[in-house]
């Protein structure tokens, strides 16, 4: 690659072939797969508001760099968070190969193999009968706990 010192030579204002060469590279990589996607991207392929993709930005989920005034989301580490959270899922219809979806149940998931409310699954939480984790804000029971 020449001698591109990016983000620095995408300054606005600077057109040379030099700079579009740099930016190509910067955004794709030396794959086809797109390095960076801009905040809309992001929020169009989850289907949620501008205020919940910033929302997501702001709480630092992902690397995010800001080239002339416009944030952008670094994709692997878009995808490395997708695959390990539970809230959103793309529109596409395609499921994060999410490990902790394999290892725990959510309560109304426990509830619904246990036959009983939801409601009591959440006052044996809250007696500690059974042992929970937080993902991104949302409980989560163990399976090895769940059977036990």
């Amino acid at each position: 690659m020449d001698e591109c010192s990016l983000p620095s030579a995408l300054l606005p204002g600077r057109r040379e072939a030099k700079n579009v060469f740099c930016f190509v590279v910067f955004f794709y990589g030396e794959g086809s797969m797109k390095k960076y996607m801009s905040v809309k991207e992001m929020g169009d392929l989850l289907g949620i508001k501008k205020t919940d993709r910033y929302w997501l930005l702001k709480k630092g989920y992902f690397k995010v760099v800001t080239i002339a005034g416009k944030m952008w989301v670094d994709t692997a580490s878009f995808e490395d968070w997708y695959a390990h959270q539970v809230k959103y899922r793309k529109i596409t219809g395609e499921r994060s190969e999410n490990e902790i979806r394999e290892l725990s149940y959510s309560p109304k998931e426990a509830a619904a193999l246990l036959g009983v409310s939801e409601w009591l699954i959440y006052e044996l939480i809250k007696s500690r009968h059974l042992k929970t984790i937080k993902v991104d804000g949302w409980t989560r029971i163990l399976k090895d706990d769940f059977y036990a």
